[in-house]
């Protein structure tokens, strides 16, 4: 629990690879820090680390939605503008034909416009839900990071006191708690990539 911990916990409990190199001094004044330095080196080389490539699944980019939205807006106006045109009251409509037609054009705006809407609804909710994914990927690391450490430091604690002791009790019911919001962290993880492949079906289904 110590500040350079918390200092380097995105490179030790991150998606990387991570590089540590201790240095220390052979002279006699600088033995107390030497010495720290050595332990802490010593514990750091037991952190495993999982590391994978970056790649977010998703179907479109960020910009390629606005496209989408932008044009469908496009194709929405000209549709009421020409609609505009053949609803004029410069034009008298007795053909059941012509009527027919007007009356499909108006449903096909009103379906396009359904469209848009549902469209940047599921746009939006997927883009906050991909956001809360990041969000607990890095909580999930750190916890991981703070298991690693504390696991250590149970085991130290055993050695040194016995596993009576008071001292070590309690590292143990902090690693409890650690192990608890980790499997919390997974389960709302795993919940929030469920409804983000909902909403993916859902805009299938639109399509």
């Amino acid at each position: 629990d110590s500040k350079l911990t918390r200092l380097l916990k995105d490179s030790l409990g991150g998606n990387s690879r991570t590089v540590m190199i201790a240095n220390i001094s052979p002279s006699h004044l600088c033995y107390e820090d030497s010495n720290n330095t050595l332990k802490y080196a010593n514990r750091a080389k037991n952190i495993k680390t999982s590391y994978m490539k970056n790649i977010k699944h998703v179907e479109h980019h960020i910009s390629e939605y606005t496209n989408i939205i932008s044009q469908l807006k496009d194709e929405i106006s000209s549709l009421k503008l020409r609609l505009s045109y053949e609803t004029s009251p410069i034009q008298v409509v007795d053909d059941t034909a012509e009527d027919s037609s007007r009356r499909e054009k108006e449903f096909d705006i009103h379906l396009l416009e359904e469209y848009l809407e549902k469209l940047s609804d599921h746009f939006i909710e997927e883009t906050k839900l991909t956001k809360r994914v990041d969000e607990l990927n890095n909580k999930l690391s750190l916890c991981k990071l703070y298991t690693v450490n504390t696991k250590i430091l149970v085991a130290q604690c055993q050695q040194r006191f016995g596993s009576d002791h008071s001292k070590t009790k309690q590292v143990k019911k902090e690693l409890e708690i650690l192990h608890n919001n980790e499997r919390d962290f997974i389960d709302k993880l795993s919940s929030s990539v469920k409804v983000i492949n909902e909403i993916k079906d859902r805009r299938a289904n639109l399509k």
